[in-house]
């Protein structure tokens, strides 16, 4: 095979994580996974915004991405010791992901990070909520919480990914269900809205580049460059 395609998370430790690396270096081997809030639509407007300077140097970051826990209709795997991966791992890799790719910044220093069990009360093992604090390697600050808190079957409450980008001439804020990016600039009394297009793409339509030899949005790279700063956090809050 030429290409290995997945769901998130692609794996469960930075043990196996660097066995994918060796492994798909070594066989020229491409790896996909469908980490979509790249192509939302907001996406390409932020990622402009912060590149032509719109809000200057990013100095603080902040999401949440709580998700419903569908206690009694995930599979029963999900929910078995040592099967999940962990909170973080498993959600809060589109967070990342997504500031990764909007921001250019990667992974700094992970100052916090906790999982426990508030919701899951049959499976007192499966930790599942989780927030955490860490810099960016700009020096960047970022907050986040992932937990499995949402109200079941509601995916409209207005913390879900909900994103904020502060930086030294201003602020944008976007979220999955208002896909306006608003912003907020220094000595202005509104925020401008604006109206994102739909990206004419997705995660195949990527990954088929990438196998070509292409330029793709979620490139081999990215994906696992991605995964291992999830998995340092996840790592964090393992060992507390």
């Amino acid at each position: 095979p030429t290409r290995r395609s997945s769901d998130l998370p692609i794996c469960t430790s930075i043990a196996e994580l660097q066995q994918i690396r060796r492994i798909a270096a070594d066989k020229s081997l491409k790896v996909g996974c469908m980490l979509d809030l790249r192509y939302s639509k907001a996406a390409e407007t932020v990622k402009k915004l912060i590149a032509e300077g719109e809000i200057g140097k990013v100095t603080a970051l902040s999401f949440s991405g709580q998700h419903c826990l569908n206690y009694g209709v995930r599979p029963a795997w999900y929910f078995e010791e040592g099967k999940h991966g962990g909170t973080i791992n498993d959600i809060a890799i589109h967070g990342i992901d997504l500031i990764n790719y909007v921001s250019g910044l990667r992974l700094g220093k992970i100052l916090a990070a906790r999982t426990w069990n508030a919701f899951a009360v049959k499976e007192k093992h499966f930790k599942d909520s989780a927030q955490f604090m860490v810099t960016m390697d700009n020096g960047a600050g970022l907050i986040a919480d992932v937990s499995y808190s949402a109200p079941n079957f509601s995916k409209t409450l207005p913390t879900y990914w909900d994103f904020y980008f502060w930086g030294l001439e201003g602020m944008i804020n976007y979220s999955y269900c208002n896909q306006s990016v608003s912003v907020y600039k220094n000595g202005k009394s509104e925020p401008v809205i604006i109206e994102s297009a739909p990206l004419e793409t997705g995660h195949l339509n990527e990954l088929i580049k990438s196998i070509n030899g292409k330029p793709s949005l979620n490139d081999t790279e990215t994906i696992l460059n991605s995964s291992e700063d999830i998995l340092k956090i996840q790592a964090f809050a393992d060992e507390i």
